[in-house]
């Protein structure tokens, strides 16, 4: 888990979000979708993707913590 830690603080970005309703089940969801969109992420990680419905995500895509692990591990085999 440090492994990831360290790589996501040596690429992360700052980014400037825009203020802008989601739509999202949880309101409190919707700051992490917006960095998300705003940043170009190639994913959103969290173990609640229930409050990131499909049709809302606006191409995000939005995955587990063990489907980003699986990814992560894939990508730098």
């Amino acid at each position: 888990m440090k492994e990831v830690l360290t790589k996501l603080e040596a690429d992360g970005i700052s980014t400037d979000v825009r203020k802008e309703k989601l739509d999202l089940p949880d309101v409190d969801d919707e700051p992490f979708l917006a960095v998300a969109l705003a940043a170009s992420a190639d994913f959103l990680v969290t173990g609640n993707i229930r409050d990131f419905p499909s049709e809302k995500r606006k191409g995000c895509a939005v995955v587990t913590p063990a489907e980003f692990m699986a990814i992560w591990k894939k990508a730098s085999s």
